[in-house]
């Protein structure tokens, strides 16, 4: 995987977690305005952000085998 490739992927998934997290921090503001149906999208962007970080320390591992 090039240099390019690898700043490619780790800008897409920076990206994507902050928009995650500025949902999930809506969605938190919903439920604390008592919109309960927010619930569900609190665990649905929570779990798409383990998702992205669990994706980020993929490749993270990847690049560290990739050097060695």
């Amino acid at each position: 995987m090039t240099f390019t490739q690898r700043v490619t992927i780790k800008h897409a998934l920076f990206t994507a977690r902050v928009s995650y997290e500025k949902n999930l921090a809506t969605a938190q503001a919903m439920c604390a305005q008592g919109f309960t149906e927010a619930l569900s999208l609190i665990d649905y962007w929570e779990k798409a952000i383990r998702e992205v970080d669990d994706a980020r320390d993929a490749m993270d591992a990847l690049t560290a085998k990739q050097a060695a």
